[in-house]
């Protein structure tokens, strides 16, 4: 279990050499769709290999040196660990719907297999999952991927690059050279969302910048699906917003609060200038909206709890540099708020 937190090769190695003949390995991979396309609708998808023969070959198939998968088979591999141990064939399209008539020209059928593994075992691998998100030891390699409120569980994983020239893998000593690459889902009890990212020879940071871009879909998806617990799924409460652009500061104000909205006024002018969302996009109760006034200055707002999506906004509205250490929600910054900022401002 341990090792599964800590991502160790050499766990699965050990756990390989006692518990698991080579014929064993290959069936389950077998079983678990790799080696095979899964039939989604896309052009060219390739089948991966998972052919092995010597000893070594075997130790290494269980990290994943040796074999080829793809972006999509590993979805669907996750959907035995998030469905009780059958597996669901992924898809693009859900529906196609008559715009005129808003009769379906077409529904997908969801497939699920029979069970390809026991629900114990699926149980078990989500309990690994969240330690590997949700442990406190120092080595547990997932903690960047945890979302407060949202039971977010998953594995990460950091591969050595193939090279085709040599036939062998590249041996760097820079510790960027690699794919990072993370699999997810969430919520923990009942799954109902699976994310497989990601990125090689990332530029700075290491794995950094694959979990603040997984963190940042989950916490959309969260918003978007009303499941972060901040907002009511009552759709009375969403408001389509119009365009403020060159109305009464005072007066928006006055109407979006009437609204139970969030609005963040930048600039003591008294019209609007620009705003964030633009028109026509729905808020629920409690959202911020960005407003920009006609001043010749503006002030540090008090962004302690915003999200770094709302730092951006209020980075990109005004023109000025921010970068972010950590993830989550802000802790602290270095401008004291009330303090005038411009383009020259470095967040």
């Amino acid at each position: 279990d341990k090792g599964y937190e800590y991502s160790s090769n050499v766990g699965i190695v050990n756990l390989i050499r006692t518990y698991l003949s080579k014929k064993e390995l290959k069936e389950c991979f077998k079983k678990y769709g790799f080696g095979k396309t899964t039939g989604i609708e896309l052009a060219r998808e390739a089948s991966g290999s998972i052919n092995f023969n010597y000893e070594v070959e075997v130790a290494n198939a269980g990290f994943g040196q040796g074999i080829t998968t793809t972006a999509i088979q590993q979805l669907q591999a996750l959907t035995i660990i998030a469905n009780e141990g059958k597996m669901v064939k992924p898809h693009i399209v859900k529906e196609i719907i008559n715009p005129n008539t808003k009769e379906a020209y077409y529904e997908r059928k969801v497939e699920i297999s029979d069970s390809i593994v026991k629900k114990s075992t699926a149980d078990k691998l989500k309990q690994l999952m969240y330690n590997t998100i949700h442990g406190t030891d120092s080595g547990t390699t997932g903690r960047a991927y945890n979302v407060e409120g949202l039971d977010v569980i998953g594995k990460t994983g950091t591969a050595q690059i193939y090279n085709n020239e040599l036939g062998g893998y590249f041996i760097e000593s820079n510790v960027n050279k690699y794919i990072f690459s993370f699999s997810g889902m969430f919520p923990y009890e009942n799954p109902q969302y699976i994310i497989y990212a990601a990125m090689k020879i990332p530029t700075w940071g290491q794995s950094a910048g694959l979990s603040l871009a997984v963190t940042d879909v989950i916490e959309s998806i969260a918003k978007y699906e009303k499941l972060d617990g901040k907002e009511n799924n009552n759709k009375e409460k969403e408001f389509t917003i119009p365009s403020y652009m060159s109305k009464d500061t005072s007066k928006v104000k006055i109407e979006l609060e009437t609204k139970k909205l969030n609005p963040i006024i930048i600039g003591d002018g008294n019209k609007i200038i620009n705003q964030y969302p633009p028109a026509n996009n729905k808020l629920s109760v409690g959202s911020k909206i960005f407003l920009v006034t006609n001043d010749s200055k503006y002030i540090m707002p008090n962004i302690k709890g915003w999200s770094r999506n709302e730092v951006n906004v209020l980075a990109t509205l005004l023109g000025f540099d921010v970068s972010f250490e950590g993830v989550g929600y802000v802790k602290s910054f270095n401008i004291e708020a009330g303090s005038e900022i411009n383009k020259d401002t470095k967040l």
